[in-house]
């Protein structure tokens, strides 16, 4: 994946990585390719060759904060993040 700002991979990726890790909690086991696809499908991070800064804006300090990373988990609800999707692996 490549990013207009480089800097927003950090954030990026540790956003992902936690909704990942909910998901497979969800389902008892622990994170799989599929939750990352999945989870990179609902925040429309699939669809650009360039992921633009304005896309990364909801993972904005994800890296260096837990009350932000607490916080932005908790908004991703069970219903949405357990959707089946297209993906394919």
């Amino acid at each position: 994946m490549k990013f207009a700002h480089e800097h927003d991979r950090h954030d990026v990726e540790t956003g992902i990585a936690l909704v990942a890790a909910k998901r497979a909690s969800l389902a008892g086991r622990g994170p799989i390719l599929g939750d990352v696809l999945i989870t990179l499908d609902i925040f429309r991070l699939r669809e650009a060759d360039v992921v633009s800064h304005q896309r990364c804006v909801p993972f904005a300090g994800l890296a260096h904060s837990y009350v932000a990373q607490r916080r932005f988990v908790d908004a991703v609800s069970d219903e949405q993040i357990l959707l089946p999707t297209n993906s394919s692996l």
